[in-house]
């Protein structure tokens, strides 16, 4: 049974400060028939302070919290906020539950101790170690894997940055195996995936580059005038050696974060906890779509069998309708020959038909042809091509 639809909500600054403080965004978000980006949305409109990332775990972990305060505003028309609940909010249920800061997954993450030094990759790691040394560089200064080879950790890196990447992909798969995980590369996408109970989710490392216009050199400045367009690159990429660590697989937007990158505050390295967090609700939201998927093609195939089913019956019906029509016309036609033959013998005892051999030879024949062309004569044979027919019908 389907929950009822959330009603539009009407409130002040101060009651929904409170909420946010008191209720995960992303399970207030639901209760309010929204995403977590909408309701992100309406309170930075209505300057109304949220929590930190981390701020759940930390209060489950005990830790003590201090509020932003809720600040004033001049605009009065801010104090009063309405939240509309959209047409579909497609987060999944698991997505906007907290999960409990004790779980084992989430502890591992947060005693995880990265190695300063590193003896032996990460079998993964390792192949992409020796596959990388000798690779050459795209447009966007990113080592290049050249097509056919066999396929590797899909990083997107520069080559100052393949130490650090390196060190942190050894450092998350080792992780990710000790909670149980399985990570390998799926050689038809040619990219890694992560497999969470069952759900394979694809994910990948890339560095950050800065996108900044290309000044052209002389010469370049001279071909493109000898040409007459510009043909030199119109810009360049600089490395800056931020990470980025992104979900690929296509959630539908069911979860709200599936990107986590260095920043001012904490490098990826920093943020075990909630990528692995991410990694649970994204797996959780790959198995309902599955689910949703297979529910789907289950329907669609009994609704297809079902057309079938209907097409062979009406076809079935029509044939036994055309045997009917078909009998009868026999049977009208049998009725007019028995009739034509009872006025030729009736013309022979009046003496209007002379008699002749020729003529008893005639009524022979036209007698058995009367015969074999009434149906009546014959219908077990009529029964026996209409249960033939029955049969063919409940077989579908």
């Amino acid at each position: 049974m389907e929950s009822p639809r959330p009603q539009k909500t009407v409130l002040s600054r101060k009651e929904l400060y409170e909420l946010v403080w008191s209720t995960p965004m992303t399970k207030l978000a639901g209760q309010f028939g929204i995403s977590d980006q909408g309701l992100v949305k309406k309170c930075k409109r209505h300057k109304v302070p949220k929590p930190p990332q981390g701020h759940w775990q930390r209060l489950a972990a005990g830790h003590k919290i201090k509020r932003t305060p809720l600040p004033p505003v001049d605009d009065a028309s801010l104090e009063t906020i309405e939240i509309q609940p959209s047409s579909y909010s497609g987060r999944s249920s698991a997505a906007s539950e907290t999960i409990d800061a004790a779980d084992p997954r989430l502890v591992a993450a947060r005693e995880f101790k990265w190695p300063e030094r590193i003896s032996r990759y990460h079998p993964l790691v390792r192949d992409s170690r020796a596959y990388l040394k000798n690779q050459f560089t795209d447009r966007y200064g990113f080592l290049h894997q050249r097509y056919g080879d066999p396929p590797v950790l899909d990083l997107k890196i520069t080559a100052g940055s393949t130490t650090r990447a390196h060190r942190f992909m050894h450092g998350f798969l080792t992780l990710a195996e000790q909670v149980g995980w399985r990570c390998g590369i799926d050689e038809r996408k040619e990219t890694i995936y992560m497999e969470i109970d069952g759900e394979r989710l694809f994910f990948q490392l890339k560095e950050i580059v800065k996108q900044v216009d290309h000044e052209p050199s002389k010469e370049e400045e001279l071909q493109d005038r000898q040409i007459g367009w510009r043909v030199s690159q119109r810009f360049d990429y600089i490395p800056t050696g931020k990470l980025s660590l992104r979900i690929e697989s296509y959630l539908h937007g069911m979860v709200s974060r599936t990107r986590w990158s260095d920043s001012n505050k904490a490098l990826i390295e920093d943020q075990l906890e909630a990528i692995l967090t991410g990694f649970i609700h994204a797996a959780d939201a790959a198995r309902q779509l599955r689910e949703k998927r297979e529910a789907d093609k289950q329907r669609w195939e009994a609704a297809y069998r079902e057309q079938l089913r209907r097409e062979r019956n009406a076809k079935i019906e029509k044939e036994k309708r055309q045997q009917l029509f078909d009998k009868a016309r026999d049977w009208r036609k049998a009725e007019e020959v028995t009739s034509f033959i009872e006025a030729v013998k009736h013309g022979m005892e009046v003496g209007m038909i002379p008699t002749s051999p020729d003529l008893e030879e005639w009524l022979t024949w036209a007698d058995s042809v009367k015969i074999s062309l009434n149906p009546l004569n014959n219908f077990e044979s009529l029964l026996h091509e209409y249960s033939k027919l029955l049969q063919d019908q409940s077989d579908t």
